[in-house]
């Protein structure tokens, strides 16, 4: 059992601490290629260190690890595994390389962070509950040690203890050694300790140990109990030799990116190049503003279409704010879409668009939103995007139930579907991508929703990076994860 937990929910948990400002962009077009990642990074200065690490797992043997360490970057080689990974601090993102070096996958280091918080929130919930049944559920410190963060953030455990002697920091919770790390003479790269927090399962304490230190550890073990509390895992990566030796960058400009191919894995064939051709400014519609909306509108309402005037104002309003400015105070023109919006005319489209946004947001009178949308399924704005968005995202809050009462009244209850069908039609509106996002941060795939938030990000239109919507809240949120959670984000800028 899981605790579906929304990014807005995640918000409010964590608390934005200074230095999110002057990082790394947060997000960055999904699509980019290496020439581009490149241009945008600017020169990479050389690896100067590698390491080779011999790893065990519960006192099994496991692959070797070979991590090579630039000033604020690290690449990653494990035996058997035919891509490098690497650590990019410098832009804020992981990149997969394949072994063929001619494609690879990318995200930004949030989205790894973030999943790790919606875990570790989930384990709270779930530790909740077990109590009442399993005496020896996982503790606390356990738990933040499996992955790696504490939520909320800096909160004091008092079961945790950090000592340090010898050259050997021990991170202790009651009576068990949670991380036992042993130092040698001799300093490591700053890019180090971030990217072995993200691959070993270490406590915060000792990430936080690892970097203050900035030494070379010959020896990293950790240990935590299951969920259960019933099964006790343990990590070992051992030191097999250090090498003073220059290496570069491994991403090529000839590299391509593979995110089509993993967003086809994700969203569909169609829907992925829909999201390709949309961040490129070629979908089937050109990218809309103020003077093509102006069009539209004007044609609808010359036309007496009131109502769909009103629903194309709406989804149009997203993708080219100004609208918005214009018409705050007007009413001539093309504001004169929002006149159903404005009246509200008891029964009509504007009315019932509004009653399901408050219903959707609110959580109550979703039934009587469902039943008032049925009951002018056929009028003209109801298939509109902006009106089945907001349909779809009521039934999503209303659930099961919520499906099948469209479901028998003969209105679309499919909400994932709905949504797709809405952003092939309105592929440039990105609160549409975040929509859909949403999902998928629900379902625990946090990297298909982070490439669909970067799809939004990355759209050409004036509303993608506009203040007070939703993928600029996504954005604030990774700065907080980034500002609340340092030591997966390597060395400061």
């Amino acid at each position: 059992m899981r605790l579906s937990l929304t990014f807005a929910a995640a918000i409010g948990a964590l608390a934005l601490a200074p230095g999110a400002l002057g990082a790394p962009a947060t997000f960055a077009n999904p699509f980019a290629d290496g020439q581009t990642v490149l241009a945008e990074r600017g020169a990479a200065a050389d690896a100067t260190t590698t390491l080779v690490y011999a790893t065990e797992k519960n006192d099994e043997a496991g692959p070797q690890v070979t991590l090579r360490l630039g000033p604020d970057w690290a690449s990653v080689e494990t035996d058997g595994e035919s891509t490098i990974g690497l650590y990019d601090y410098a832009t804020g993102r992981i990149f997969s390389i394949d072994g063929t070096g001619i494609r690879f996958g990318s995200l930004p280091l949030s989205a790894g962070v973030a999943a790790r918080v919606q875990e570790r929130q989930n384990r709270d919930f779930l530790s909740n509950g077990l109590g009442t049944f399993i005496p020896n559920v996982a503790r606390r410190c356990d738990q933040d040690a499996e992955l790696g963060v504490s939520v909320p953030p800096d909160t004091p455990d008092p079961m945790v203890s950090v000592a340090r002697d010898d050259g050997v920091i021990t991170v202790i919770c009651e009576d068990t050694t949670l991380a036992r790390l042993r130092f040698r003479p001799g300093t490591v790269p700053a890019s180090f300790a971030s990217t072995v927090s993200s691959m070993v399962a270490l406590h915060p304490k000792a990430s936080e140990a690892l970097i203050t230190a900035n030494e070379l550890p010959e020896l990293i073990e950790t240990e935590y109990r299951d969920l259960a509390g019933q099964v006790t895992h343990r990590h070992r990566w051992t030191l097999l030799s250090r090498e003073e030796a220059r290496s570069s960058y491994p991403l090529r400009s000839t590299m391509r990116s593979q995110t089509l191919s993993d967003l086809t894995d994700a969203i569909g064939e169609t829907l992925a190049q829909v999201a390709l051709d949309a961040v490129n400014g070629s979908a089937d519609s050109e990218p809309p503003d103020i003077a093509s909306v102006t069009g539209e509108l004007d044609a609808l309402l010359a036309d007496d279409r009131a109502d769909e005037a009103a629903m194309l104002f709406m989804a149009r309003v997203a993708q080219v704010p100004a609208l918005m400015e214009q018409c705050a105070t007007s009413t001539e023109g093309i504001c004169r879409a929002l006149a159903p919006l404005r009246t509200r005319a008891d029964g009509g489209v504007a009315a019932t668009y509004m009653q399901i946004i408050t219903a959707e947001q609110t959580n109550q009178g979703l039934d009587a939103a469902i039943s008032a949308s049925a009951a002018i399924k056929d009028a003209p704005g109801v298939a509109s995007p902006a009106f089945q968005q907001s349909l779809a995202l009521a039934l999503v809050r209303g659930g099961r139930e919520a499906i099948d009462q469209a479901r028998g009244t003969g209105l679309p209850h499919d909400p994932i579907a709905m949504m797709r069908q809405n952003l092939k039609a309105q592929p440039y509106h990105p609160g549409f991508w975040v929509d859909l996002s949403d999902r998928y941060t629900e379902d625990y795939d946090t990297a298909t929703a982070y490439r669909l938030i970067e799809v939004a990000w990355s759209l050409p239109v004036p509303g993608a990076r506009a203040p007070d919507t939703p993928q600029v809240g996504r954005e604030r949120f990774a700065q907080r994860l980034r500002a609340d959670f340092p030591a997966f984000f390597g060395p400061a800028p």
